[in-house]
């Protein structure tokens, strides 16, 4: 996992190892920084607010553009309030204030950087004001507003405000302090303890915040004049303030007393805020000797608030490795061109990859849904272990995922992705990369928007080891392919919405468009999606650094299309129709157009990827696919979405077995009764929906026994981690996209092996 302090800058990567190539380096390099708020001495307290749960130390509290409640963090009450938009909390104080004021908050803010202000006020005269901006944190941490005083005192005060800047989600509040004392002559020096993925214009990197009156420094031996020093800079979203032309300074200080200047401008954006900006300056040939590097911010108003990655120091190579990892989310295993007849589906871009690589025929996801599939992909562990398994859960950082493997071995690592499952504001997947591109606000965008940022950033990395994520969502329903492919898959002349035409199946209407009589139109639609996915890919494939490297081509899981059992075109419920993925791989030396029916798991991508560059000493879950073949009939297991059933399959038999009882909603409500079991044969009903385990009863006793055995085998990480959004926000980033608010349930044990209930005494 990252430590604290390894941060982003415009290039990633970490000090070598000994077993570690050595095609390039990168030396993140540590900032400390200086004029930080410091806590005063001989504090005295004016007022406290804390004890949230009884509501009295906030009932008098005005809110302004917001929600808010009281939640439980830790065992100990939060006043929670929302922040879609600006918020402003009027709390009124009577106080007399004579010395240097210090208003110290006890906050829990998790993803997004916010942006705070704390005014003291008399009546409508501001006495005094302070500005912060604070990265998030999965702990609670305390902020301290610093008003310094006059000689005669700040005087009389009637209320304080504090702003705190939109965001998608809350801030937990649990104590407020109002104090006086006074200020120590000089802040300590301090390292600095954490960075966040910092957004602004979509592109988030890995960064921290200063302003007008903290300067960081770096102090580093001089590498030599081949190395450069990058970093990025840039004002975030939310954290703009008009008026502003600020100005990044930095100084790089030589032995000998030798200095360089550079002031760079901060330019602004399509939007209100100033887009991610990246520099890399060359070093003076120096003797060998101590450089510090100094950045300040100069603003014209003097209230700067600036983003800042962490310098890195930097050496090219032209044997810098590339990985590309694509994941096509919802995409069927049997929905690539090479598998079908020729014009079926056409899919030139995955073709030409197949036939250049190595193609697995036979892939399976370990669950049926989007967060917990890429969870599981970049852990190389199922969600059994991981005890991931509901769309945006968020992912805690105690797990060691594979960008970090990467990041830590050397690459950059970037990530781009299309639909709020995998946005890393909810996920939790950001750890690891140094950049990760999301749709703005919480929507979907289509693989062009999503690939042309990767092709965007690319120059940025010319000879740096490069690890890229790119997550495409296009063939996720609704399905809306280009309006020239909505008919190149159904004829031009037929109407799909006539009920009484040849091949009409109303009941077999998808969910978001009733009125669509014939599912051979909604299909030619899904395929319709797929190849313009593909040709988009090709832009990005047709790079030469990217087609000569390492590329894994996968889904997270697959689509029921018009035989869905609970409804058509989803992926609810386990199959062959979620489960089988589609996974090639290309890499340089394996044998062109190989194409393997051995039974593989998306679990075993990760392990493969990190074989394939030669980083086989990076420790991580997993085998090796390239490496040996494994038994055709050797058993696959796979959990359902929300933790509502587990399955096993085998060369023939898939069995399910619910571990939850529940509703489904279906035209009639079916009610599934906990412990229950499934049987399909997958050969006679590849569509999973014909129940025999009445006629196969031993067959049913053995793969259920199979299965319980290994749901009993779970390692029990429990990775999800804590957070303070209400279910109400975080589904309704999800709602448009057809996905049902569940409940989470806690729970540390799969199956009850002592269950008495109908189900499990019929196989006593």
């Amino acid at each position: 996992m990252l430590s604290g302090l390894a941060v982003l800058l415009l290039l990633g990567g970490c000090a070598e190892t000994e077993d570690a190539r050595p095609v390039q380096a990168i030396q993140r390099l540590e900032l400390i920084g200086t004029g930080s708020p410091s806590r005063h001495s001989n504090p005295s307290t004016v007022r406290r607010w804390e004890n949230f749960a009884d509501g009295e130390p906030w009932s008098s509290w005005e809110f302004h553009g917001t929600k808010h409640s009281v939640i439980t963090f830790e065992d100990q009450p939060l006043l929670r309030i929302a922040r879609k938009e600006e918020v402003l909390v009027d709390i009124p104080v009577e106080a007399t204030l004579h010395q240097d004021v210090f208003l110290t908050a006890d906050l829990l803010m998790r993803v997004h950087p916010t942006r705070l202000s704390a005014e003291l006020l008399r009546g409508d005269e501001r006495v005094a004001i302070e500005q912060l901006c604070i990265t998030g944190s999965d702990r609670l941490q305390s902020v301290v507003f610093g008003c310094a005083s006059t000689p005669e005192g700040l005087g009389e005060i009637d209320r304080i405000v504090l702003r705190i800047s939109p965001g998608t989600e809350p801030v937990g509040i649990r104590s407020l302090v109002l104090e006086q004392g006074t200020s120590p002559a000089a802040s300590e020096p301090r390292s600095l303890e954490s960075f966040e993925l910092i957004t602004s214009e979509g592109d988030a990197r890995r960064a921290t915040y200063f302003s007008q009156t903290t300067t960081w420094k770096a102090a580093f031996e001089h590498p030599g004049p081949e190395w450069e020093l990058c970093f990025s800079y840039g004002q975030p979203d939310h954290v703009h303030l008009p008026g502003q032309q600020p100005e990044l300074r930095v100084t790089l200080e030589y032995p000998a007393g030798r200095e360089d200047e550079q002031i760079l401008q901060i330019r602004p954006g399509p939007g209100a805020t100033a887009a991610w900006q990246h520099a890399c300056l060359p070093l003076r040939d120096s003797p060998d000797g101590q450089v510090t590097a100094t950045f300040r911010l100069h603003c014209s108003d003097g209230t700067g608030l600036v983003a800042l990655g962490q310098p890195c120091l930097v050496r090219r190579s032209d044997e810098a490795d590339t990985v590309l990892l694509i994941t096509s989310d919802t995409h069927r295993a049997d929905h690539v061109g090479f598998i079908h007849e020729e014009g079926e589906l056409v899919t030139d871009t995955i073709d030409r990859l197949a036939a250049a690589g190595v193609s697995f025929i036979d892939a399976q996801s370990t669950v049926n849904n989007t967060t917990p599939a890429h969870v599981s992909l970049f852990t190389g562990l199922s969600p059994r272990d991981t005890g991931m398994v509901y769309n945006v859960s968020r992912l805690s950082d105690k797990a060691p995922t594979l960008a970090e493997a990467f990041h830590d071995a050397g690459y950059a690592t970037l990530a781009s992705v299309s639909a709020p499952p995998v946005d890393f504001n909810y996920c939790g997947l950001d750890q690891g990369f140094d950049r990760y591109s999301i749709p703005h606000m919480a929507e979907v965008r289509g693989s062009r928007g999503t690939l042309d940022q990767v092709l965007e950033w690319l120059p940025h990395y010319d000879d740096v080891p490069l690890f890229v994520w790119v997550h495409l969502f296009d063939a996720h329903a609704p399905y809306e392919p280009p309006d020239e492919l909505e008919r190149r898959y159904y004829p031009a002349d037929a109407d799909p919405f006539d009920v009484n035409g040849q091949g009409a199946l109303p009941q077999y209407a998808p969910y978001w468009n009733q009125s669509i009589a014939d599912p051979d139109y909604t299909e030619g639609l899904y395929k319709g999606e797929i190849t313009g996915l593909d040709q988009e890919l090709g832009k990005l494939l047709a790079v030469d650094r990217i087609w000569n490297g390492v590329i894994a081509f996968t889904a997270d899981h697959g689509e029921q299309l018009r035989y869905g059992n609970q409804r058509p075109y989803d992926h609810r419920g386990l199959s062959l129709g979620t489960l089988a993925v589609p996974l090639i791989l290309r890499a340089p030396g394996l044998a062109p157009g190989t194409r393997r029916d051995d039974p593989v798991q998306l679990i075993d991508i990760g392990r493969t990827l990190l074989d394939l560059t030669e980083n086989g000493h990076v420790e991580f879950p997993g085998r090796d696919l390239l490496e040996g073949r494994v038994e055709v009939g050797a058993p696959r297991f796979a959990m359902e979405a929300n933790g509502w059933a587990a399955a096993v399959l085998t060369d023939r038999w898939m069995l399910v077995l619910r571990l939850a009882a529940r509703t489904f909603e279906t035209a009639e409500l079916v009610p599934e009764e906990l412990h229950r079991v499934e049987l399909y044969d997958m050969k006679e009903d590849p569509h999973c929906q014909f129940n025999v385990w009445e006629q196969h009863p031993e067959i049913t006793r053995k793969h259920r026994k199979l299965l319980i055995g290994w749901l009993g085998r779970s390692a029990g990480h429990n990775w999800r981690g804590q957070s303070t959004a209400s279910e109400e926000e975080v589904m309704g980033a999800l709602a448009d996209l057809g996905y049902v608010a569940v409940a989470e349930v806690e729970t540390s044990v799969w199956f009850d092996t002592g269950c008495r209930c109908d189900w499990c005494r019929r196989f006593d």
